[in-house]
């Protein structure tokens, strides 16, 4: 998409470096390109370009001015609204197919999501990056992972200030290991190599707003899916519950810890993972609401539980005939 926008502004132009320059630090903006990636389908007015980026009004009329100023869009008064376009076009005809085949676009290419084929992909993709990213674990073994696929893409849709990342575990065998991925879907919030949230197991869109946008919790919709792979599992088969939000304050040296989430796992409860042991914060918080310094403990819409107790567990969750055989 940089390329077609350059080389439409090249052909037009005969530019100094500096002027170069100045054009190309138009691209290091996450709102300008996803704008410029709308705009690349055609022409549209402010009010498309916010139902179809999810940016607000205001950043992008922002992101437009500069745009123009850059010399890569142009505006045309159309009745009473402002209608933006390319200014120009036949770059994006005379380009052909996407640039990039490792970039997979979701619902009319207004969101990319880059395919990660290795983990030394992954670093160079993402070492530059300050802020939060998402990596969505998936797999063609799971069909319970290709059922939530479309809800991931349609998360990532919602939040565009977020680098999305997707990896095919049946294809790409080492990045999985390296963030404690063992079953899949999993999508894991991740700040400067540290994964701050994540969640396991078949999800619809309202449980990724929850669990990692810190949205309302919603219904969680349950789906079947197959065995996995020895590699990495996929989540075991289900029928739908009721609504839940479930959140596990776990440490890293805890064994019951990984109970109480395979436990999770085994019924298909999405969940997501808070390691106090690292956020000194949420530690803190814990203690104030339970008075309970232990792990590991949950919160089930509200309620909390100390320790593994299942009987609780299942009864807060709605559990019937659940496997209690624990390894």
């Amino acid at each position: 998409m940089i390329y077609v926008a350059l080389r439409g502004w090249l052909m037009h132009t005969t530019p100094d470096f500096h002027q170069l320059s100045e054009t190309a630090a138009v691209f290091s903006n996450v709102a300008r390109l996803r704008i410029l990636e709308r705009l690349m389908t055609g022409p549209c007015i402010v009010g498309d370009l916010v139902q179809s980026t999810g940016l607000e009004q205001a950043v992008i009329s922002k992101q437009l001015g500069l745009l123009r100023n850059a010399g890569l869009l142009v505006c045309q008064a159309q009745g009473r609204c402002r209608e933006y376009r390319l200014a120009h076009p036949e770059a994006v005809a005379s380009a052909g197919g996407p640039e990039d085949p490792d970039r997979e676009n979701i619902q009319g290419g207004v969101v990319m999501i880059q395919i990660i084929k290795n983990y030394s992909q992954l670093v160079t993709e993402t070492n530059h990056l300050k802020g939060p990213l998402i990596l969505g674990f998936f797999g063609d073994f799971s069909q319970g992972a290709k059922d939530t696929l479309p809800a991931f893409k349609a998360f990532c849709e919602k939040h565009p200030q977020w680098p999305a990342y997707l990896v095919d575990v049946g294809k790409t065998r080492d990045v999985h290991g390296r963030f404690a991925v063992a079953e899949v879907p999993a999508v894991i919030l991740v700040r400067q190599g540290r994964v701050e949230q994540r969640v396991v197991g078949t999800a619809t869109v309202a449980t990724y707003e929850h669990a990692l946008a810190g949205g309302p919790a919603a219904p969680q919709a349950a789906r079947p899916v197959a065995a996995g792979t020895p590699a990495v599992k996929g989540t075991p088969a289900a029928t739908a519950r009721p609504a839940r939000s479930v959140t596990v304050f776990t440490t890293q040296s805890c064994s019951w810890c990984v109970r109480v989430k395979n436990y999770l796992r085994q019924n298909n409860v999405a969940f997501k993972e808070v390691d106090v042991g690292r956020d000194q914060r949420a530690a803190m918080e814990l203690v104030r609401r339970t008075g309970q310094q232990g792990v590991p403990q949950l919160d089930i819409n509200g309620s909390y539980v100390v320790g593994f107790d299942k009987a609780k567990i299942d009864r807060l969750l709605g559990l019937s005939g659940a496997a209690s055989a624990m390894n």
